[in-house]
């Protein structure tokens, strides 16, 4: 049994991660803020540590006591968040998880929850990237002699119970829905999903395997299987039996949009990792759970 420390933990892969790496017996803390809504942790034996100001949060993770950091919190900036708020979310929360582990003293695998995109896209993507970087660049050197760094690139994952801003959840929602019309760009560009609880099985085995990995090492997380967008949306239309209209050219390409996104998997497989869900698989269980909620 390891003690883990979990950020965004009541998001959809945080509460995911928490309920899985409980059942395998590990001791979880989570950080929360004070308006969080703590409904998913009913009958999780979690410990709950509240935001604090960045230099006061460093403070506590130092005294914890903690094996490893799960860190999965970010700001999309999909919700109004300002730039400020979103270069909080996405940099200086790592920072501070950071400079705690050091201040600890002690071994400390830190899982950190990177992204596939390029800066170029946005300021979400530019803010991961940089802590991205920082977190490589500083546990690869004699800066953070007690942190092992591994930068998780993490792939397009969905699942029932995603956020409805998402563009995976949009599209199933929106056709279990039947609404008339979709919208949607001509779907040209290739993405990599992987269901989400081959990314559970995913962070697990890293954590597990983290002796067989670099002290700052990259690690893509992904199916290694790149459909187009056009691909996935009428994967979803046929298996939903839906009525909807989809409306492909409708809708810009986003401006510096990736035309190709897919995980090299060799290095999880090194790992002894494999996705267990096919894409069909993933959206067929995933429209039957959304169908029960």
């Amino acid at each position: 049994m390891s003690k883990l420390l979990i950020t965004g933990a009541t998001g959809f892969l945080g509460s995911s991660l928490c309920r899985h790496l409980i059942a395998s017996g590990h001791q979880l803390a989570a950080l929360v803020r004070p308006n969080s809504n703590l409904k998913k942790f009913q009958g999780l034996n979690i410990q709950l540590i509240e935001l604090a100001e960045y230099h006061e949060l460093a403070a506590k993770v130092s005294q914890l006591n903690l094996d490893g950091v799960i860190h999965t919190a970010c700001s999309y900036g999909r919700k109004g968040e300002s730039v400020q708020e979103v270069v909080e979310a996405n940099y200086l929360l790592g920072v501070a998880l950071l400079q705690g582990c050091l201040r600890a003293g002690k071994p400390v695998v830190f899982l950190n929850t990177g992204t596939v995109l390029q800066s170029s896209v946005g300021i979400y993507a530019i803010t991961k990237n940089q802590f991205s970087e920082l977190g490589m660049q500083l546990c690869a050197g004699s800066q953070a002699p007690n942190v092992q760094f591994i930068d998780i690139a993490l792939q397009h994952m969905f699942g029932p119970g995603d956020d409805a801003s998402k563009f995976t959840t949009h599209v199933i929602r929106s056709c279990l829905a039947n609404v008339n019309d979709l919208p949607l760009t001509e779907g040209t560009q290739r993405r990599d999903f992987i269901y989400i609880d081959d990314v559970v099985h995913g962070y697990s085995t890293l954590l597990d395997q983290a002796g067989s990995l670099n002290k700052a090492e990259r690690v893509e997380l992904g199916s290694g299987y790149a459909p187009t967008l056009r691909e996935f949306v009428e994967m979803v239309h046929q298996l939903s039996n839906s009525k909807t209209k989809l409306e492909f050219g409708a809708v810009p390409m986003r401006a510096g949009d990736t035309p190709i996104c897919v995980a090299n998997t060799q290095r999880m497989q090194q790992l002894g990792w494999s996705a267990r869900y096919s894409l069909q698989q993933g959206i067929t269980k995933t429209i039957q759970m959304e169908n029960k909620a």
